[in-house]
């Protein structure tokens, strides 16, 4: 049993988090003493002389502590909003992951005594972590285990979800995103009182098909293991871990019966990368190439992936939607060596080109050339299927998995997942009866409504982990929502890929480190009391020169230039050359600036993840 909601009181030499609700009778206090920096769980006897707190706060879950170079971090849900209920079981959103500082700048000017340098780098560190701590897409639920699929909740132990059992102790780490933050907290006894929290995406909706009530939910867990962004965490490390590696598992249910299917996507497990430099598409780059051809620390890693997915999931379709020409074709030639050299039975190669094969906006090949390669497979791993949810009334189970790339992982992964997740979802929606597997009774002209509620979970998943990932919405929702594409969504489009450009050139450095700070990528040394810096563990990231400190700005002075000189009221040849001569030199600066492109950019100062 977790705790749900909890007291946190603060005062100027402590903070206490104390059990709340009319069902619970707390006999402990967790302590936090603001000056030593110590946590301990603490009786309400031992903590009966202390003196009033100055402020009372409810809150809905205790995430973790995170320990900083001279403070430490308090993570607590501050706001939270309903998702929905699976199969009557409440999930709830976090809204507000709030980052309390157990000692704050006040206490560690004037108290503690750091000097302006020390309290630069805690501010550093701070809005670190508060970078982490506001992404969007965190949620959790005492009332289902949010880790595991439906199959697994199944097939674990029943020991092992006992009510008395805490939320924490039952759930799959592979998808915990507080593990590392929880560990100081768990070992002081307070298990129970520690939310896990996954990162993804959590959307239920109800509707009717043939005048029969039918329910819908999507869950998207991303992987905390080789986190990152879009273009500061690519491919594999070398244990195998991909980067945005999502588990989305989609569960259909009516009445008692329900069904669940998983689905996989994830960035393509070899060792390469893809680092921002002013270009809008930088070049991906082997990060290990084995020139003898028999495989080297990239082979290694491909094995170890898809070893592990064998061992999690069953057999594995791997498609690939990455350009077969272009700067993606040599990973294309990559993936396809890795997988010729593993020779694995188990896995099925789909190499599958999106941009080629939907040309000119046709995205229906994707129904129709690619689900009929993958038919067999589909029928060969099946779905999760019971009658009521008791094991004695599990008729079907998924016996393999679908895992789907390109190059993010984001936004043509999304339109293959939501035709393979439509084909499935029909299927479960045959065997309970819901839908006539008949097409000549016409009953499937009533399920138009509830079709609308399917492709809009679908586009709205593929905003929410593309938001995570890249800092915009997906692109090519518009398919996903209607079946079509559209000019007012290639324009959409547009505008997204200019929020990704923003994003992964002006400020995915800092939210990278926050990330890896979060998830004990990187572990910040404890300070001693004498002057400490960062240096042991900053990257070493080249120093910008005078002159291309003033490159974006010069730049941005010509465009301007040119604007300026095309409107005011002066002869057309005046116009012209004013123009010209400002669009030449924005061109100059701009070329320039491509050619310390990777300077320029926004990149993560910690050495973490890479």
């Amino acid at each position: 049993m977790t705790v749900e909601t909890l007291f946190l009181r603060t005062s100027p030499r402590w903070i206490t988090l104390e059990p709340a609700g009319a069902a619970v009778s707390p006999t402990h206090l967790l302590y936090l003493d603001r000056h030593t920096l110590a946590c301990s769980l603490r009786t309400k006897a031992e903590c009966a002389a202390l003196a009033e707190p100055d402020t009372e706060t409810l809150v809905y879950g205790l995430v973790g502590l995170l320990e900083s170079l001279h403070d430490a971090y308090l993570l607590v849900i501050t706001k939270r909003s309903s998702a929905g209920a699976i199969i009557e079981a409440p999930v709830w959103r976090v809204d507000t992951l709030k980052a309390i500082p157990v000692r704050g700048p006040k206490m560690l000017k004037k108290q503690i005594g750091l000097t302006k340098p020390q309290l630069a780098e805690e501010a550093m560190l701070a809005a670190m972590v508060n970078s982490a701590t506001s992404l969007p897409g965190f949620y959790f639920s005492h009332a289902i285990d949010l880790t595991r699929s439906a199959q697994q909740r199944a097939e674990v132990s029943r020991d092992s979800h006992a009510p008395a059992t805490p939320d924490f102790a039952r759930a799959d780490l592979r998808f915990v995103w507080n593990r590392y933050a929880a560990k100081k907290v768990a070992e002081q006894g307070a298990i129970s009182w520690i939310v896990p929290l996954i990162l993804g995406y959590v959307d239920v909706r109800n509707g009717l098909v043939n005048g029969k009530a039918v329910q819908l939910a999507l869950v998207s867990r991303r992987s905390p293991d080789r986190p990152g962004l879009r273009y500061t965490a690519r491919g594999a490390d070398v244990h195998g871990n991909c980067s945005n590696f999502v588990e989305t598992e989609q569960i259909v249910s009516h009445g008692d019966s329900y069904s669940s299917y998983i689905q996989l996507r994830g960035s393509i497990p070899l060792l390469w990368k893809q680092e921002a430099c002013i270009k809008y598409k930088p070049t991906p780059v082997l990060k290990e190439v084995d020139a003898g051809g028999k495989g080297g620390l990239g082979q290694m890693a491909f094995e170890k992936h898809l070893d592990s997915l064998v061992d999690h999931y069953g057999p594995v379709t791997l498609i690939s939607l990455i350009e077969n020409k272009g700067i993606e074709s040599i990973l294309h030639s990559a993936l396809s060596n890795a997988v010729d050299m593993m020779a694995n039975p188990k896995l099925h190669f789909v190499p599958w080109d999106f941009h080629k094969k939907c040309k000119g906006m046709k995205y229906e090949r994707v129904d129709h050339e690619l689900l009929p390669i993958i038919d067999s497979d589909l029928n060969a791993y099946s779905y999760f299927y019971t009658k009521d949810g008791t094991s004695a009334s599990i008729t079907k189970r998924q016996r393999g998995v679908v895992r789907v790339n390109c190059i993010d992982s984001l936004d043509r992964t999304n339109v293959v997942q939501s035709v393979v997740a439509h084909r499935i979802m029909d299927a479960a929606l045959q065997v309970m009866g819901v839908l006539d597997s008949n097409p000549e009774t016409g009953t499937a002209a009533k399920f138009d409504a509830f079709e609308k509620a399917f492709k809009n979970t679908w586009a709205d998943n593929a905003d929410a982990l593309s938001v995570v990932y890249a800092g915009s919405g997906a692109l090519k929702t518009d398919y996903t929502r209607t079946g079509k594409r559209s000019k007012p969504g290639m324009v959409q489009d547009g505008i997204r890929a200019v929020q990704r450009y923003f994003y992964q050139n002006m400020f995915d450095g800092r939210r990278q480190d926050g990330i890896d700070l979060l998830l004990g990528v990187v572990v910040i040394p404890k300070s001693s009391t004498a002057a400490k810096d960062l240096s042991s563990i900053m990257s070493k990231a080249e120093p910008l020169v005078v002159k291309e400190k003033f490159l974006p700005h010069l730049c941005l002075l010509c465009l301007i230039v040119a604007v300026v000189g095309s409107i005011v009221p002066q002869s057309m040849v005046i116009k012209g050359s004013v123009a010209a001569a400002g669009l030449a030199g924005a061109g100059l600066f701009f070329s320039m600036m491509l050619a310390v492109g990777h300077k320029l950019v926004s990149r993560p100062k910690l050495d973490g993840t890479n």
